[in-house]
């Protein structure tokens, strides 16, 4: 089975320094401080703090390459700050107009070199006589114009200051001074700092979870490798490699949410919270109940093992002495597995065998094991029938079809995101409406 778009993606193969240790608390801090101080260097305090922390974590989602944040996250101040000086130049420019009984905004910022003398006190003549602002400020030094014009020219320098790298300069000292509180609890130190700057007017919540995605990127091999691992061992043999990344992904982000940098290496953590949001999410996923899906699998594994070692397919009663069960609770195992896969049968008239499981006891001598598996397979197709028409289409396509989540979404037009859902709430409803088959 081949892997999507994996080789052309910059951090397929990006590897950490050994020993690296992610300090996502640390990261938050440092952003909301160069926040707080790009507040205080706008000329009268008018850019907004929460709006600052917002482009910020903007900034962080939309990267798609690994490497440290500090670049990210002053390069989204200054472009934020950028925008806010450039809108409020052109209202004072606006304002200067108005009061001038021009039409057009008047480019104040064309006649600083003037208008600095006379704001100054020197008494310099402007040299353009014919200059409206010059001249009016000559006339009426404490007009409702000067005041416009005053306050475009801090505008003016405030824009000067960004473009000769004063603004980043500043911007990078607060960035760098920047820490969690001290007493800050380990494993909640994301959820503390995130909630210490929403007290203080910014986003937290937002920038937390930008950190974490952006330091999610250096650590996208630490999920691949447990899904080829998984993938190797054939625990879900019917599961494309993408789908478990999917899952394996959200336990990387609850690792960097409660990685505690002083306890072990975070490649460690990450590892077992990886494994175990690949086997909820496949859980999550499968009509079986949780007890049922732990006993086939060591049902499985001990017919693999017994098949090693034996050199041929193991009797039930072997393989019920194996795994410590008694016949008639293989059975039932064999019932809820074996119409899952809902796939018709093939040129000879046999449903596929997905699973060693499945045929493993003969109901030959049974008919009325027969006729109850066919009715449940009817049932399970009827109650697939009765779904909306989107968890229809993704039980459909994700696991009638055993399409990939890209496939599926692109024969439906909808998100992945949506996809997952809709299986999940089906899956929900399957479990509900055969509750008495389970």
């Amino acid at each position: 089975m081949q892997r999507t778009n994996r080789s052309t993606v910059s951090w397929r193969d990006y590897t950490v320094e050994t020993g690296y240790r992610p300090q996502i608390a640390r990261d938050i801090a440092r952003s909301a401080a160069a926040c707080r101080a790009a507040v205080r260097l706008t000329p009268f305090r008018q850019a907004n703090v929460t709006h600052l922390s917002q482009a910020v974590a903007a900034g962080l989602t939309a990267a798609r390459s690994p490497g440290p944040s500090e670049p990210v996250v002053l390069d989204s101040l200054t472009g934020a700050l950028e925008r806010i000086a450039e809108t409020h130049l052109v209202a004072a420019e606006e304002a200067v107009g108005a009061a001038l009984g021009v039409a057009e905004p008047v480019p104040v910022r064309d006649t600083d070199a003037q208008l600095r003398a006379l704001e100054a006190g020197t008494g310099a003549k402007p040299a353009d006589s014919d200059n409206p602002v010059a001249a009016l400020l000559t006339t009426y030094p404490s007009s409702p114009t000067v005041q416009a014009v005053t306050t475009a020219r801090r505008w003016v320098a405030f824009q000067r200051q960004l473009a000769d790298g004063t603004v980043y300069a500043a911007l990078r000292t607060s960035y760098l001074r920047g820490s969690p509180r001290p007493g800050t609890a380990s494993r909640t130190a994301v959820e503390e700092t995130a909630r210490t700057a929403s007290n203080s007017g910014l986003d937290g919540a937002a920038l937390a979870d930008a950190a974490v995605r952006f330091e999610s990127l250096k650590h996208y091999r630490l999920v691949w490798l447990r899904v080829d691992r998984t993938v190797a061992a054939g625990t879900y043999d019917d599961v494309h490699p993408d789908d478990l990344f999917s899952h394996g992904y959200l336990g990387l982000l609850r690792a960097l949410h409660r990685y505690d940098p002083a306890r072990e290496a975070f490649s460690t953590y990450a590892m077992y919270r990886i494994n175990g949001a690949i086997r909820d999410g496949m859980r999550a996923e499968s009509p079986i109940p949780k007890r049922a899906s732990t006993q086939l699998r060591k049902v499985n594994s001990a017919v693999e093992t017994l098949t090693q070692q034996l050199q041929r397919t193991p009797t039930p009663s072997e393989v019920c002495q194996a795994v410590d069960l008694s016949l008639a609770k293989l059975e039932e195992l064999q019932r809820l597995q074996a119409p899952r896969p809902l796939t018709p049968p093939d040129e000879d008239g046999e449903e596929p065998v997905r699973n060693p499981t499945v045929h493993l006891v003969d109901h030959g001598s049974d008919p009325s094991v027969l006729v109850e598996d066919r009715v449940l397979a009817d049932a399970l197709r009827t109650a697939v029938s009765t779904l909306p028409s989107q968890q229809r289409a993704a039980v459909e396509l994700l696991v009638l079809e055993e399409c990939t989540l890209a496939e599926a979404s692109q024969r439906t037009g909808m998100t992945t995101s949506v996809l997952r859902r809709a299986k999940r709430e089906a899956l929900g409803e399957l479990r509900t409406s055969l509750h008495q088959w389970q």
